[in-house]
């Protein structure tokens, strides 16, 4: 009982908001796919399908389990690993820099500083 706990705690609840984000981008993708207009035709036909798929966003929301088509699926896959990039991404720059740590948005310039006497 107390491994599955452990388990629980260390494995699922961590990746739980990436399915639930694989599950809604699933969702995004079967909503283009539904809306009508050519695929992959051009720029111009791409914006107007996309902004089509706004409409049939509430007729891909009526079943609750992902489709299972190919396209949807990446689109899922694609939209869950962007949003892990970013939060490893940001994670591992918050690790590197203690949190009131100098940030500097430019490198540092080396210059020398010359001591001159007077006499």
């Amino acid at each position: 009982m107390q491994k599955t706990i452990l388990f629980l705690k260390r494995r699922v609840l961590p990746n739980l908001p990436y399915a639930v984000i694989f599950w809604f981008c699933c969702k995004l993708g079967e909503a283009y796919r539904l809306a009508p207009g050519q695929s992959l035709s051009g720029s111009a036909d791409f914006l107007r399908r996309l902004t089509r798929a706004m409409g049939t966003l509430g007729a891909a929301m009526q079943n609750p389990l992902p489709s299972f088509d190919w396209f949807d699926l990446c689109v899922g896959l694609a939209g869950a690993a962007i949003v892990y990039g970013v939060v490893a991404t940001k994670r591992r720059w918050s690790m590197a820099r203690p949190a009131g740590a100098n940030r500097r948005t430019s490198p540092p310039t080396w210059t020398r500083s010359r001591k001159t006497t007077s006499s």
